[in-house]
């Protein structure tokens, strides 16, 4: 791959911003707590803070809202077998990880949060 900056800016052109732990999710939290003001007011942060979001590539940032694959807390791409074969056939995804210097203790957060809003939606 191309590391130079021209090169990290064309990649960077070509990509989207995705949130890791999503909208939707947050708004249903908040609607939840209907009744706590001050944490609601926090949780309508965590829409714009940048350590929620990560750019990737449009087929990537519209496969990982469906929630056909997600990051561990290392910050690897896991997916459930059942989506190996479209992700990586089909769509011929390559398997991915958070780059370490995006990669810190707040973005781990959302990952955990995006995680535990999936596993009580399954």
């Amino acid at each position: 791959d191309d590391n130079s900056q021209e090169g990290l800016l064309t990649k960077f052109k070509e990509g989207e911003a995705a949130h890791i732990w999503d909208v939707q999710s947050i708004k249903n939290k908040i609607y939840a707590n209907i009744s706590n003001n001050f944490e609601n007011k926090e949780l309508k942060q965590n829409i714009s803070n940048p350590k929620n979001g990560i750019i990737m590539r449009g087929d990537y940032h519209s496969s990982f809202d469906r929630n056909q694959w997600t990051f561990d807390l290392n910050g690897n791409m896991i997916y459930n077998q059942e989506n190996e074969n479209y992700l990586f056939n089909v769509l011929k995804l390559k398997k991915i990880k958070i780059r370490p210097e995006i990669f810190n203790e707040q973005t781990k957060k959302f990952i955990e949060m995006r995680n535990v809003f999936r596993e009580n939606t399954n």
